[in-house]
């Protein structure tokens, strides 16, 4: 997925958007591009995220790119 190189250039809302995407490989992708945003607001939605998440792959991927879900 392209995301990364999008993520560059993306606001934070318009990602954080992302991380309720159906696909979980997205959601992945997205979670992936958010790293080193230590903004407030992605932080919390990536807490709540990891917090409300089933699918174990999404949220290993959490845990391996984000601190506050450690």
């Amino acid at each position: 997925i392209a995301l990364d190189r999008v993520a560059q250039i993306t606001p934070s809302d318009e990602m954080i958007k992302l991380l309720g995407h159906p696909d979980p490989e997205v959601r992945i992708a997205v979670i992936k591009a958010l790293g080193g945003r230590n903004e407030v607001t992605v932080l919390q939605h990536l807490a709540r995220g990891f917090d409300r998440g089933s699918n174990e792959r999404v949220k290993q991927a959490y845990q391996e790119y984000h601190w506050v879900t450690r």
